[in-house]
C-alpha cells in the first residue's frame, strides 16, 4: 500500500484496533501541509 507524500513526511502513527491498522501522518506535498489518516484492513 502506498500512502501519498513528498519530501517533507513525518510524524506516523499506528494503532491497531478491532482487526484494522489505522495510520496518521501528516504531509506537504499538496498546496499546504496536511495530515491523513486511512485505515487497513486485515483479515477477511
Amino acid at each position: 500500500m502506498k500512502l501519498s507524500s513528498a519530501k517533507d513526511t513525518s510524524y506516523a502513527e499506528l494503532v491497531w484496533h478491532e482487526d484494522m491498522l489505522w495510520v496518521s501522518y501528516y504531509s506537504s506535498h499538496e498546496v499546504k501541509t496536511s495530515i491523513y489518516l486511512t485505515k487497513v484492513k486485515f483479515g477477511n
